[in-house]
């Protein structure tokens, strides 16, 4: 006898994120370890003759965002995975789909961070004026910092190159004759 799945439908005019419909999906979602926070739009949108609404979830451990377009008979025909198309192969059955939505999520999330990483924004700074005379004051200063550290670095070198000749006497002393090869 073939298991018969309950199928989540959407009340197109009541759509909140206290629907029942709504709230099934986010009861799954936190099962699967892909807790997500809900916002619907309040207009509704018209795409290949088709009215639909967009209800969209953010994913709270990636920040990712899947939106699941709504038609008026309640059943989602569109599911984008942070603005791109999420082809869903289990369309009857809602549970796997649901599953393949989280499974996605959780495969994007090192890719998706990379992006949010790329994008950063730096607060745009104030512009400080410098006068020329303060400014150039400042460069020969940054010069003799850098001067010194370079002074420092080859120091370092030097004793370094001098260690190592040091250690490589003291290896050909002890390889030289006094430790017989086995044959």
């Amino acid at each position: 006898m073939p298991k018969t799945t309950q199928h989540i439908v959407f009340s197109f005019e009541d759509l909140s994120s206290k629907s029942t419909a709504v709230k099934k999906i986010q009861k799954e979602l936190a099962r699967l370890g892909t807790p997500a926070q809900v916002e619907i739009a309040d207009q509704t949108k018209r795409k290949a003759g088709i009215t639909y609404k967009e209800l969209t979830l953010v994913f709270e451990a990636s920040s990712q965002i899947v939106t699941l377009g709504i038609k008026k008979t309640g059943d989602i025909f569109e599911v984008k995975l942070n603005k791109k198309p999420l082809p869903i192969k289990n369309q009857d059955d809602q549970k796997a789909a649901i599953k393949e939505i989280s499974d996605a999520v959780l495969k994007n999330a090192p890719k998706w961070q990379k992006v949010l990483e790329r994008r950063k924004i730096t607060p745009a700074e104030t512009k400080i004026v410098t006068p020329r005379k303060k400014q150039a004051q400042v460069l020969t200063d940054r010069k003799a910092e850098l001067l010194k550290a370079l002074e420092e670095a080859k120091k370092l070198r030097d004793s370094l190159k001098e260690t190592n000749e040091q250690l490589k006497a003291q290896e050909e002393t002890l390889m030289g004759g006094e430790l017989p090869l086995a044959a």
